[in-house]
């Protein structure tokens, strides 16, 4: 109603660019780069909300033990809900705990983004006393004790298998390991020398012994949308988000996109074969390993769909500018 009285009794010109000027700021840190690649960094500035100690104390400790290996899975998996941040305050929304620490959360849910073989793969490893745990990418459990209805600790059965390890406890979390569960990014015939989380849609990953029969696997839910690029040592620290309009097109890496199948029934795997990437791709792009049976090689795997965000968020500030400068012209005339 507000917008509606205001727009018929102030004239178009101020009115259309006062509300051009809100948009736009409140958008700030969607288009500044922090939001759009869904990072949770020190300057964020979207607390707007009490966060209690407990949360802090557990995102101080993941931050310090710096593994981002895998997964946490929340107990019970709660996405939305009835938290109780102190004796005196409570929060009827989102879970805080996501948004604070760096690693990933999963939260298994047939009507979220999780694809179904994805849901149903954990649902039965649950159904059947976690048998078949270590082979997700779930390397952490944390029990929640901060809800309005108490978690159901005791029928995980956590410390029933000898591989997961309380770590961490205060007043409102329990945190466990599990020190043999299968890591977000893996390799078969190769070794995963090192990779690291730049956001959920983007790892940079370095790979060596790579052979004709080497196999790169992304344990996340299978999408085409994922995609594998060959980088330039020197480029691989790279992780700005301009920098993904490259890969279009990006002739260097059209060796890997027939190669993404499905991985253990629900994750990406992609062979990234020895022979084709020398052929291929110049020396740049690859270290032959002392023996000159292998390969060192850096790559991306990126969730390309992302840079279709980016492209349409441009055009629509671009039409929304125009859109703007046409009410001002039109008014002066």
């Amino acid at each position: 109603f507000l917008l509606l009285y205001t727009s018929k009794n102030i004239r178009k010109g101020i009115f259309t660019g006062t509300m051009l000027f809100v948009v736009l700021t409140q958008a700030f840190l969607l288009f500044s780069g922090i939001a759009i690649r869904g990072q949770n960094t020190a300057t964020s500035s979207d607390r707007i909300i009490y966060i209690p100690d407990d949360y802090k104390e557990l995102a101080a400790y993941l931050d310090t033990t710096q593994t981002n290996t895998g997964y946490i899975l929340p107990v019970p998996p709660a996405n939305f809900g009835h938290f109780i941040l102190s004796p005196t305050e409570k929060h009827l929304g989102q879970d805080l705990v996501i948004k604070l620490v760096q690693n990933p959360v999963t939260t298994p849910d047939e009507y979220s983004s999780m694809s179904m073989n994805t849901y149903q793969k954990i649902k039965k490893v649950f159904a059947n006393n976690l048998a078949g745990i270590s082979d997700l990418p779930i390397e952490y459990f944390l029990v929640r004790k901060d809800l309005e209805f108490i978690a159901p600790e005791t029928d995980l059965n956590l410390t029933r298998n000898s591989e997961i390890i309380k770590v961490f406890e205060n007043k409102s979390l329990v945190l466990y390991r599990d020190i043999s569960a299968a890591k977000i990014i893996e390799a078969e015939n190769a070794n995963i020398i090192s990779f690291k989380s730049v956001s959920p849609v983007e790892y940079k990953v370095r790979v060596a012994g790579i052979k004709d029969d080497s196999v790169l696997v992304l344990n996340n839910s299978f999408n085409t949308g994922w995609k594998v690029y060959m980088e330039k040592p020197n480029d691989s620290n790279s992780t700005s988000w301009y920098s993904k309009f490259s890969f279009y097109p990006n002739r260097n890496n059209e060796l890997f996109i027939a190669t993404n199948t499905l991985h253990s029934d629900y994750s990406n795997q992609w062979n990234i074969n020895r022979s084709q990437i020398i052929q291929n791709h110049s020396t740049d792009f690859y270290k032959l390993a002392d023996d000159k049976e292998s390969i060192e090689a850096y790559f991306t795997i990126y969730y390309q769909p992302q840079t279709n965000f980016y492209i349409f968020a441009a055009i629509t500030v671009f039409f929304a500018i125009i859109y703007a400068t046409f009410i001002f012209v039109k008014h002066d005339e």
